[in-house]
């Protein structure tokens, strides 16, 4: 069966503005490689070039991403894993301080729950969230953002998850 779909009804942007979009930027945590894999490392094992690429985020592209922001009075979804919680716990606090969204994106990027275990998924979900709400102010909402596995649709949630 097609789905029929119509014209959204008219939208006033605020202030007259002709158009919108949204800043969001993934800062990551890898168990054993980040995407770049110029090594062969091989699977369950450590790509330590990998890995030091996907550190630059903490060292110096967090903090130069936050100052440009900053320039353009801009605010931004930051989508972070609970590993980053855990390492670099500084820079959450900043981001959350500077007036950012903070928003879950799994435990580590390169370690996937797997399709038949919902139930895992779950506990990486509720890991993820309780490793921000940690770092963060109470009250806030840090449902993961992005599916962790193919069983997320079964997968236990909890209210605020979508």
């Amino acid at each position: 069966m097609t789905q029929t779909y119509q014209r959204p009804a008219p939208f006033d942007w605020p202030d007259g503005a002709r158009i919108g979009f949204s800043v969001t930027y993934a800062f990551e945590a890898f168990k054993y490689a980040s995407q770049i894999k110029l090594e062969r490392a091989k699977p369950g094992t450590e790509d330590h070039f990998s890995l030091s690429y996907g550190e630059y985020g903490a060292k110096a592209g967090t903090w130069r991403t936050f100052d440009l922001l900053e320039d353009y009075g801009l605010k931004a979804t930051f989508d972070i894993s609970g590993a980053t919680c855990e390492r670099h716990p500084h820079i959450i606090r900043e981001m959350h301080e500077r007036g950012h969204e903070v928003a879950g994106h799994g435990w580590v990027n390169d370690d996937f729950a797997d399709d038949g275990d919902p139930e895992g998924e779950y506990r990486v979900k509720k890991a993820t969230t309780e490793a921000i709400e940690n770092l963060t102010v109470s009250g806030l909402s840090a449902g993961p953002a992005r599916p962790i596995c193919g069983q997320t649709i079964r997968c236990p949630s909890r209210p605020g998850w979508g």
